[in-house]
């Protein structure tokens, strides 16, 4: 847990009008307990009322979602592309934040070809092959775009090789990454 971040915090104003509709100090201006959680980060209301105490974590989201490719080939199997569509309601939700998008990452060894071009090419169409399965999906097409990541030399950790990966763009949480009730106790 970082540092706290005084007097900042969700709420502020609300606070203070609940506090001087039922008679309450004019320095408080939160509810004493009172608790929010952006899917990052809980802030809390001290035990005075005088301000927020916030968590500072460094969060992003991440698809941990890994679709295989046999050695030299772009062609998705039906056990991937099985997995791909048990995904699909779980990637639909990442894409709640109107400004999120998805990366299609295409991955690739240099044992796959001789050429950094026909290596490129793999990844690329890798890419585009979980890409257009996607758009079969039902996926939004302006919401997804695909890209060859670099060569990998295996020694990455962890390992990415001859896989898809998904990255999402910006990978900050939403308060529609976590339920309603998320951390509330």
């Amino acid at each position: 847990m970082a540092d706290p971040m005084p007097d900042s915090g969700p709420g502020e104003s609300e606070a203070n009008a609940a506090d001087a509709a039922d008679g309450g100090t004019s320095n408080r201006i939160c509810s004493p307990g009172d608790r929010t959680f952006d899917g990052c980060n809980w802030s809390t209301c001290r035990s005075d009322g005088s301000g927020w105490q916030t968590t500072l974590m460094d969060c992003e989201i991440k698809i941990l979602l890994q679709i295989q490719f046999e050695a030299g080939s772009w062609t998705l199997s039906d056990n991937q592309r099985q997995r791909l569509h048990e995904a699909t309601t779980a990637l639909r939700r990442a894409l709640e934040p109107p400004e999120r998008k998805i990366a299609v990452v295409g991955h690739v060894l240099p044992s796959e070809s001789r050429t950094q071009e026909a290596l490129r090419q793999i990844a690329t169409r890798r890419a585009e092959a979980v890409h257009k399965a996607l758009l079969q999906e039902g996926l939004p097409k302006e919401r997804l775009s695909t890209k060859a990541a670099p060569v990998e030399d295996g020694n990455s950790n962890p390992v990415i090789w001859r896989v898809v990966t998904f990255e999402l763009e910006p990978n900050r949480p939403y308060a529609t990454d976590f339920p309603r009730d998320a951390g509330a106790r």
